[in-house]
C-alpha cells in the first residue's frame, strides 16, 4: 500500500518520516502508480501542503484508542458524528475497515479458496452475525444522495477484486510491505498474497456468486443486526490516514480543525493494526490456527488497498501511523 518499502517494520529512507509521538512514528506517503480515483488534493495545491495534511492526519491529534463499534473508511459523517463535534477530550473513537467488518471481510472470504466460496449474500449474512457473535458493533452505511448505495465499498467489492487482480504486480508487493509491518510473516509469505489475489479474480469472475443489489446487501446486514446509517455531504478527502499500530482517527475533530464553512477537508482512515488485532481475538475464540488470522488480515488489507486505489489520486499523500522505533 506504501510507495516506500517497508522491510520488517523499518520505514525506507523514500518515506518521509515524522516525530516520534507516544508509541507511534508518521511517514507520509502514497499508494503508488496505478490509482484510478477522483478524491484527493484539488488542482493547484503545493506538494508540501499535501503532505502537511496528511501528517495532521496521521498525527497524535487526532490518535485515539479504539471502541468496538466498526465503520467505515469514508471520510464523511453521520449526523450522530456531526452532533457530536466540538466535544473536548474524548479518548476513543471508532476504528474504521472498507464498509465496516462484514464488507471487508466478505471480500477475504472471496479470495479463499475457490471451492469455499458462497454467494454474496450468504457471506454477508454469515460475517454480519459473527461480528456481534464475537463482541463487536457494526455500522453500514448509506449516504443522503444514495441511500443504501452510498457507501462506495459495499458498491464496489467485485470490482476491487478485479482491480487487485489486473494490478497485480503493484499491488502484491505493496501489500506484502504492509503485511510485513504488521508482523505477518510469521505466518505466511507472499506466495500467500498472489494466491488470494488470483481467488478472488476467480470469485468476481463468477456471476453466480453476485446475487444482491448494493441496496439488498444493507438489508441482509441490517437483517443479521448491523446498524445503518446515511453519512451526510459530499467526499471532500483530501489525504488517507493508514495506521497499522492498534489505535484509531477521531475523524470528527480532523474535520472540524481542518474546515472552514466555505470548505471541507475529510480523510479516508483504514485501521489495519485494530482489524489485526481482532483478527487474531476472535480466531483464538473459535480455536482457529493463528496463521488463518494472518491470513484473514491480509486478504482485508488487500480489499482496503484495491479499494483505496480505485478511490483516490496517485496524487494524494497517505499518512502512514506505524509503532515507534
Amino acid at each position: 500500500m506504501t510507495s516506500g518499502e517497508i522491510s520488517n517494520g523499518e520505514l525506507s529512507a523514500e518515506q518521509q518520516a515524522g516525530p516520534e509521538m507516544n508509541g507511534i512514528q508518521v511517514a507520509v506517503t502514497d499508494l503508488g502508480p496505478r490509482n484510478k480515483g477522483t478524491f484527493g488534493p484539488h488542482a493547484g495545491i503545493a506538494e508540501a501542503d499535501c503532505v502537511a495534511i496528511a501528517e495532521a492526519a496521521a498525527s497524535e491529534a487526532y490518535t485515539r484508542e479504539p471502541t468496538n463499534r466498526w465503520r467505515c473508511v469514508d471520510g464523511r459523517q453521520s449526523p450522530e458524528e456531526v452532533q457530536g463535534a466540538g466535544r473536548v477530550g474524548e479518548a476513543y473513537a471508532d476504528p474504521q475497515i472498507a464498509g465496516s467488518i462484514p464488507v471487508s471481510e466478505t471480500a477475504a472470504a472471496f479470495m479463499d479458496e475457490p471451492t469455499s466460496h458462497k454467494p454474496h449474500s450468504q457471506n454477508l449474512a454469515d460475517k454480519t452475525r459473527q461480528a456481534i457473535e464475537d463482541g463487536l458493533e457494526v455500522i453500514v452505511h448509506g449516504d443522503d444522495a444514495n441511500h443504501k448505495a452510498g457507501c462506495k465499498a459495499n458498491v464496489d467489492v467485485r470490482n476491487a477484486l478485479l482491480f487487485n487482480a489486473e494490478n497485480s504486480d503493484v499491488v502484491v508487493p505493496k501489500v506484502w510491505e504492509i503485511s510485513k509491518a504488521l508482523g505477518l510473516q510469521h505466518w505466511i509469505d507472499e506466495d500467500d498474497v498472489t494466491k488470494s489475489v488470483v481467488s478472488g479474480a476467480v470469485a468476481a469472475k463468477n456471476d453466480s456468486l453476485w446475487d444482491v443489489t448494493p441496496e439488498q446487501a444493507v438489508d441482509i446486514m441490517v437483517a443479521n443486526g448491523a446498524e445503518y446509517e446515511e453519512l451526510v455531504d459530499v467526499h471532500s478527502e483530501m489525504t488517507e490516514r493508514v495506521d497499522i499500530t492498534p489505535t484509531t482517527f477521531d475523524k470528527t475533530s480532523f474535520i472540524q480543525d481542518h474546515s472552514t464553512p466555505a470548505s471541507k477537508v475529510q480523510a479516508f482512515a483504514a485501521s489495519l493494526g485494530c482489524y489485526k488485532q481482532e483478527a487474531f481475538r476472535r480466531a483464538a475464540i473459535h480455536g482457529q490456527h493463528e496463521r488463518e488470522a494472518a491470513l484473514q488480515t491480509m486478504r482485508v488489507v488487500l480489499f482496503n488497498a484495491g479499494l483505496s486505489k480505485t478511490l483516490i489520486t496517485e496524487g494524494t499523500k497517505v499518512g502512514l501511523v506505524v509503532p515507534a522505533q
